[in-house]
């Protein structure tokens, strides 16, 4: 299974991961350390583990990522955070991308949330434990 992640990594790696958006969270962030918290014992929860296997520590960083996104949307406007539009189409040749502008960004950044909040639950089934 490998060496497991510590709390302090998931704060790191989400404190890295949510930049790109244009919000700045700090290591000692009540609401990061509490998102972190929350997932990790709801996931401990859903599966009946005893500790978070390595497997699943992607899971509970996406999951984390998405819940403050949707926090920071919920309590401010979508327009603070920093989001693209999203790619239609990718040629190789000569290099081309197209980006769909049909897509508003409120839109794109709930379809991110809404994936993110759900994300890995086939992982979970995998690594569940059923009591009897």
């Amino acid at each position: 299974m490998g060496i497991k992640m510590a709390r302090e990594e998931y704060i790191d790696k989400v404190i890295e991961l949510i930049e790109p958006f244009g919000i700045r969270l700090s290591a000692d962030d009540f609401y990061l350390e509490f998102v972190i918290e929350s997932t990790i014992q709801d996931i401990l929860n859903f599966c009946n583990l005893k500790e978070i296997p390595k497997e699943l520590e992607h899971v509970i960083v996406r999951r984390v990522l998405a819940k403050i996104l949707d926090f920071k949307l919920q309590t401010s406007d979508a327009d603070s955070i920093n989001i693209e539009k999203g790619i239609r189409s990718i040629t190789e040749g000569d290099v081309s991308i197209s980006y769909d502008t049909s897509l508003d960004r409120g839109v794109l950044l709930s379809k991110f949330i809404k994936d993110g909040l759900n994300y890995g639950t086939d992982n979970l089934y995998s690594f569940r434990d059923f009591r009897w």
